[in-house]
Order: C-alpha cells, then sequence, then structure tokens
C-alpha cells in the first residue's frame, strides 16, 4: 500500500491529506503557543533591556521558535509512513517544514514537492491534493 501526503499550511494551521491507495483521510493541527510567563521580583527592566540582559524581543522570539517547531514536529509525525510528499500553502511555513522534515532521518528520502497555494477551504484542499495524487473520486453505492 502505498501512502501519499500533503500539507497545507500557514503559521496558524495545517490540513495533511493522506491518500493510501484510494482512501483519503485527513487531520487538522492548530498551531498552539503558550503564553510566554513574565519575570517576578518587581525589578523593572532599563530601557531596551531587561533587568538579566536579554532582549525582550530576543525572548519572545525564542519562545515562539520553540513552539513553532513543536507545530512542524506534530505534522512530521503523521508524515512517518509517506511515499510522497507534497507541501502546500501561501507563505514561508511551508519551506520552514520543508527544512525540518529534510533534517528528519526517516523522511528525508522521501520525494517532496512545494507548490505556492493560496488559502482554500478544506474541501479545495482536498480536490487539489485528488488531482495532484490521481486519486478519484470513490463512486457512492448503488442499492
Amino acid at each position: 500500500m502505498t501512502c501519499k501526503m500533503a500539507v497545507w499550511l500557514d503559521h496558524r494551521r495545517a490540513f495533511v491529506v493522506t491518500a493510501c491507495d484510494r482512501e483519503i483521510t485527513t487531520h487538522s493541527i492548530e498551531f498552539e503557543e503558550t503564553p510566554m510567563s513574565r519575570p517576578g521580583g518587581g525589578v523593572r527592566a532599563s530601557a531596551g533591556g531587561s533587568p538579566h540582559g536579554v532582549d525582550p524581543d530576543q525572548r519572545r522570539d525564542a519562545h515562539h521558535a520553540l513552539h513553532l517547531g513543536r507545530f512542524y514536529d506534530r505534522i512530521i509525525e503523521l508524515l512517518d509512513r509517506a511515499d510522497r510528499i507534497h507541501i502546500l500553502g501561501p507563505g514561508q511555513a511551508k519551506l520552514e517544514l520543508k527544512q525540518r522534515i529534510l533534517a528528519h532521518k526517516p523522511l528525508a528520502s522521501v520525494p517532496l514537492t512545494l507548490e505556492a497555494v493560496d488559502r482554500r477551504t478544506d474541501a479545495q484542499i482536498v480536490a487539489h491534493v485528488r488531482h495532484i495524487f490521481g486519486v478519484p473520486l470513490a463512486r457512492a453505492a448503488r442499492g
């Protein structure tokens, strides 16, 4: 059984479509970022920095990058059985996911393609993936 998988994503949501033979399944993953904790103690930071010498913008960026990495790892867990991967989406997220996949040893050798695609509904994504992978619509049983 061959499993072709496609991921539509941006930095807020991923929609994974799996086509194993003629069966299509989907999963949706939301980006979840926990709020940053605030330093306690009542010490005021001097202008342009924090009391510990760490720039608040750098701290916020590192916090976001950590959660973004976890988001990509959740997507990669679903892709582990893929024989082919197609990543589509509107922005930078698809390139970041590609780099993360190439660094993931079990998936590094799986054929991977990218496509720039604007925001679409879940049904439009499924139809697009069916077309890309050549999966026909399942026929309804007549009784």
